[in-house]
Formats: C-alpha cells, structure tokens, sequence
C-alpha cells in the first residue's frame, strides 16, 4: 500500500493555556476526498494550518506529502507549500490586498510556476480557465479590495486551483456565497476531483455542501478525534447529537448528506 499523503501521528497543539488539538491521529490517502466537520472550535481550521505550515505541533509527527512539517524551513516550506492549495477562512470582507483579482489570482500560478518563472501563454490560459469556471470574468480587472465576501472567497478558490496542487485545503469554501453559489461549487469540487485526483481536505460546519465522491469524513470536537470513517458509519444522530448538542436526522440523497434538526426528545416523549 502506498505511503499516506497525509498523517498526523499522535498531534498535540497549544495555544497559550488553550489546548487546540490533542493526540490526534490521522491519515489521508493520495486522491482522497476527506470531509471535516465538528462545532466552532472543535480544531478543524487548526488542523488544516498545521497540514500547510501555518502553525507547529506542539507534540507529535505531522508529514505531508513525504516530508516532515517540523523539520522544513525557508525555501524548502515555500516549495512544499506550493504542492499545497489553500483556501483559508476570511473576514467578511477583506480590504487589506491592493490587487487586481486576475493579479490574486496569478500569485497562485506565480507559486507553482517558480519564483523567478516569466509566467507563459499556458499560464495565462490556466488563470483565464479559473477565473471563468468561478465566474470571475466580469471581475478580473476590478480591485479584488471591492469585492464582496462571496467573491472574494471565489477568487482565493480560484488562485488555489491556478496552482495545480497535489492536496487542496479548504476551510469553509462556501461562506458568504448565497445558495446557487454554495451548490455551484460544491459541483466544481467534485468535478475537480474526479477530473485531476487532487487530495481535498474539506472543512465545513454544512454537511450538505460536502460534495458526493466524499469517501470518509472526520467529526471533531473539543481538539480531538471523535470518528472517521465512511459518512454512513460518522453520521449517525447519536453520534452527531453527542457533538452538536442538539438531536438531529440524517438523510442521504444521492452521495449526499443532510442534517435536519427534530423536535426535542425529551418535549416529545412528554
């Protein structure tokens, strides 16, 4: 069996007195389409900076595609993370990047291409295709500064795909998008992953918005591991109402999957 891509081992994290993470472990094959979820601080959005170099264990082994978070430095955690798009949550509305949106976006060609690469015509042709596929045309001029949230979400998907990545992160892809936006791309993530193979780590706190080809997923809470396994074997209302705090149904339709709360079990049976 081939090496994971991914593999936390035994992964603890603080945060000053915080413990973020604890003795999380986890591996993730190559081409695999993992979806995380859990409550508002349960340490997805940790979990994902630590698989990009963004934030150190405090204990335990994190290896990404080979190679040992820890030990990578300057250059060599540059050139690993260009093997890694990521798509990090943003504030509503983010006015701090004087660029252009073609110009976001080609930061991330910019990445995989090389530093001291001139960008070329197949280049360009793969900022133009996700510039398009998101439906950012209309927009590639404009300052990426007076965007919307939505937008602007789109245009940090879009500079992540532009770098033909071997893994994909993203942490809540589809916030601030309205409905026909979350579902559009949720479709463009399932077509990107069965087209190309990428890896995809997906957070989100919408069940429904993980897309169909999502073949296990991990359910956190309070920094730790509580399940992961197939949809089937995690989404169960016990195990979801032990995590969430609230009873809830599960229905499967089509690959995916629906939360919907039910009336208080303890009101009805009285």
């Amino acid at each position: 069996m081939a090496d994971p891509v991914i593999l936390l081992d035994e992964v603890s994290v603080r945060l000053g007195p915080t413990a973020a993470l604890t003795d999380v472990e986890l591996q993730v094959s190559g081409g695999e389409l993992l979806g995380v979820i859990g409550p508002n601080g349960s340490g997805k959005s940790t979990l994902l900076m630590l698989l990009n170099g963004l934030r150190r264990a405090t204990s335990g082994c994190v290896r990404v595609l080979g190679r040992e978070v820890a030990a990578v430095r300057g250059a060599g955690l540059a050139a690993l993370r260009y093997r890694i798009g990521y798509v990090p949550q943003l504030p509503e509305h983010d006015r701090s990047i004087p660029l252009s949106v073609r110009d976001v976006v080609r930061i991330g060609r910019s990445g995989r291409a090389g530093l001291f690469h001139r960008l070329g015509a197949e280049d360009d042709a793969i900022i133009r295709k996700w510039i398009d596929r998101l439906d950012l045309s209309g927009l590639g001029d404009r300052s990426y500064s007076q965007l919307s949230g939505g937008e602007q979400r789109k245009v940090h998907l879009a500079r992540a795909l532009a770098q033909q990545p071997e893994i994909l992160l993203l942490d809540e892809p589809a916030s601030n998008l309205d409905i026909r936006w979350q579902e559009e791309l949720t479709q463009i993530i399932q077509q990107l992953w069965e087209e190309t193979g990428v890896t995809i780590v997906l957070v989100t706190h919408d069940i429904h918005q993980i897309p169909s080809g999502c073949g296990r997923m991990l359910l956190m809470s309070r920094g730790m591991c509580v399940a992961v396994g197939p949809p089937a074997s995690v989404l169960t209302p016990a195990l979801l109402e032990r995590v969430f705090g609230s009873p809830v149904d599960v229905v499967e339709r089509n690959g995916r999957w629906h939360l919907l709360p039910t009336a208080n079990r303890g009101d009805a049976d009285g």
